[in-house]
């Protein structure tokens, strides 16, 4: 009895060390990146190639580029009332709403796809959150997917929304929302190719 006791003291021990070495390797490989990384900024209206960066750990869109048209951000009661859909009376419902549109062109990749679930939105300290609801919404065409394919030497544009919550700012920040520096992440470390985003805030 003691000695099985023994066994799972021990190989408790050795799942945990086992853990936190892989923990070390992934954070070690993460901090390496940082530091080797470039980062390039575009701003609205530039073409953005893909090329060998990531979009996320190992997804890659070579062949693909993408140019973000506009930024705006709006209320979310009013976007709610201009849309006249049940989705804005179901789950969280943020205060506004971050809409990035932004064209998508397949120059000859024959890469899976775009997932564009993964671009980011950030602030100077704050990320923010895209909403997969009003995504679909806005984005009929991706019949529920988070990603789309192109064909050959064709472009699309979409809409990519993300949550406004005041809660997550402070009072100030909240007050100045529309002159809030936000930025669109495209690609990954090594390679981080960011768009600064100019705001046109409805109502301003």
């Amino acid at each position: 009895m003691k000695r099985r006791k023994l066994l799972l003291i021990l190989l408790t021990i050795l799942i945990l060390a086992g853990a936190w070495t892989v923990r070390y390797l992934s954070l070690n490989r993460f901090y390496t990146q940082m530091d080797n990384s470039t980062e390039t900024i575009y701003s609205l209206g530039e073409e953005i190639p893909f090329g060998n960066a990531s979009i996320e750990y190992n997804l890659y869109a070579d062949g693909y580029q993408i140019r973000v048209d506009s930024f705006e951000i709006v209320e979310y009661a009013d976007f709610c009332a201009s849309m006249d859909t049940e989705i804005c009376l179901t789950g969280r419902t943020p205060d506004k709403l971050a809409l990035v549109t932004v064209t998508l062109t397949n120059t000859g990749s024959t890469a899976e796809g775009v997932p564009l679930t993964e671009f980011d939105l950030f602030g100077i300290d704050e990320p923010l959150f895209m909403d997969y609801d009003i995504l679909d919404l806005l984005n009929p065409v991706l019949q529920g997917n988070m990603g789309v394919r192109l064909a050959e030497n064709t472009s699309y544009q979409f809409v990519l929304p993300y949550d406004l919550c005041q809660t997550d700012f402070s009072a100030e920040t909240w007050r100045n929302i529309d002159r809030y520096k936000l930025f669109l992440q495209i690609t990954t470390p090594p390679t981080c190719k960011i768009v600064q985003l100019l705001t046109t805030a409805a109502g301003r």
